[in-house]
């Protein structure tokens, strides 16, 4: 008996934190890209958690499940010199500058689904999909805020290497 799959609906992306470092002693000013500075190289990150919970839709008197995905999305610069001699392997290496953000996803199904034996994309959940739109511009407009122009050309679409368990 195989069951069919549930069908999830996208009701949120929330943020709940947003950090932008400039590295300790430079000035953004230093770091702008120009025709003559150093070339910049730049690495987007994702961690994620999956928490789920149950609630009572009153308008319809029946009980949904809510999936809640925490993402941990992160890009940074980084200078090429400290890309070749490796000083960017190091455990507290900074960045010269550092965008990250704490975003929720949100979806919500009928149907109770226990991801420990599966994973979200086998429900054609892609969390990192759904919020890369506003990451994208999260971190773009963050750059212009402290004065990186032109600011981090994050992709339209997120890098395939980027997954979640």
């Amino acid at each position: 008996m195989s069951l069919s799959k549930p069908n999830f609906e996208l009701r949120s992306v929330r943020l709940r934190e947003q950090h932008v470092k400039v590295k300790d002693g430079i000035s953004i000013d230093s770091i702008v890209p120009s025709s003559d500075a150093t070339p910049l190289v730049q690495g987007s990150h994702a961690k994620g958690n999956l928490s789920v919970g149950s609630f009572h839709n009153k308008s319809e008197d029946r009980k949904m499940w809510r999936y809640s995905f925490e993402l941990l999305l992160a890009t940074r610069l980084v200078g090429l010199e400290d890309l070749e001699s490796g000083a960017i392997d190091s455990e507290n290496y900074e960045g010269l500058l550092v965008i990250t953000a704490l975003v929720e996803v949100v979806y919500e199904s009928e149907q109770h689904i226990d991801f420990k034996d599966m994973k979200a994309i086998d429900f054609d959940l892609d969390p990192i999909r759904d919020a890369w739109p506003f990451w994208r511009d999260l971190a773009q407009n963050s750059c212009l805020r402290v004065g990186f122009y032109p600011p981090i050309q994050i992709p339209v679409f997120p890098p395939a290497e980027l997954k979640i368990d």
